[in-house]
């Protein structure tokens, strides 16, 4: 099994240029019927013009 999420998009076309945007792909194996295991890998990244850029990662397990 395998999805993800895209969330948190902030394209900011006033005065701030704020960027965001946060990526989540998953992965899961079924071990045996209606029962799966794996993982997820969060991504994220936020830039503005006046300030610097925040890198935001992580790891998570996932049953199902």
């Amino acid at each position: 099994m395998v999805g993800g999420s895209l969330s948190n998009i902030i394209l900011g076309l006033d005065d701030s240029k704020v960027f965001s945007l946060d990526l989540t792909p998953k992965a899961a194996w079924f071990v045996k019927d209606n029962v799966a295991l794996g993982g997820c890998v969060n991504l994220g990244i936020q830039t503005a013009k006046a300030s610097a850029t925040t890198v935001n990662y992580g790891i998570g397990g996932l049953g199902r």
